[in-house]
């Protein structure tokens, strides 16, 4: 009877052992599942890195062979250009021949306003080395000019079928100027001889 009641006492302990066994294995399962759904979550709310792309206006001229040149006047010159999406302008970029304080214009084609005024110093020549910082948003499918008013001035030679030029999201369409010393739009066409090289980075909206 002893004997008996030894082993039901046993397989007592042995049925508690299993069941503290399996309770331990359970609640690990629970937490292993609970730190890869978190783990999980976490990466999902990992913020997206938008790459800032590089100027299309040095891309598109390093390979023209570009000239200083002058003719004893001013002129407002600039890029013409529009983006496929909305996104921020992050930098301008100069490359002129001569070192100086230029102001830098972003102007809206379609009512010739003038979206933002920027200083920016020129003091190395025949390099893109000159730039500033900006933060300028802009909307998508919108033609916008980017132009300096200067004296002396990089041009080369080119044709118009080099136009329109695409660079990631951003389309160049032509050059254009106007003559005199003051800011001014610049709202003659230059595809023949584009000058006054200003460039910019863009990065696109999320």
């Amino acid at each position: 009877m002893i004997t008996t009641n030894k082993q039901t006492i046993n397989k007592t302990n042995k049925n508690q052992a299993m069941k503290k066994i399996i309770l331990s294995l359970a609640v690990a399962a629970i937490c292993s599942s609970a730190f890869v759904s978190c783990k999980k979550e976490n990466a999902a709310k990992a913020p997206v890195v938008i790459p800032i792309q590089q100027g299309s206006v040095e891309q598109f001229i390093k390979n023209m062979g570009a000239m200083a040149g002058s003719d004893g006047n001013h002129y407002e010159l600039g890029v013409v250009f529009h983006s496929g999406v909305s996104g921020t302008i992050k930098s301008f970029k100069l490359h002129l021949p001569q070192t100086g304080n230029y102001l830098v214009t972003l102007w809206k084609v379609s009512d010739k306003s003038i979206v933002t005024n920027t200083p920016v110093s020129c003091t190395h020549t025949d390099s893109w080395d000159d730039s500033v910082e900006v933060n300028t948003p802009i909307e998508a499918n919108t033609d916008y000019i980017l132009s300096l008013n200067a004296n002396i001035f990089y041009y080369f030679t080119a044709t118009s079928e080099l136009f329109p030029y695409k660079s990631g999201d951003i389309t160049l369409t032509g050059f254009a100027g106007k003559v005199g010393p003051d800011q001014v739009f610049p709202d003659l066409p230059l595809s023949q001889t584009p000058a006054g090289f200003v460039d910019f980075t863009f990065q696109r909206s999320e």
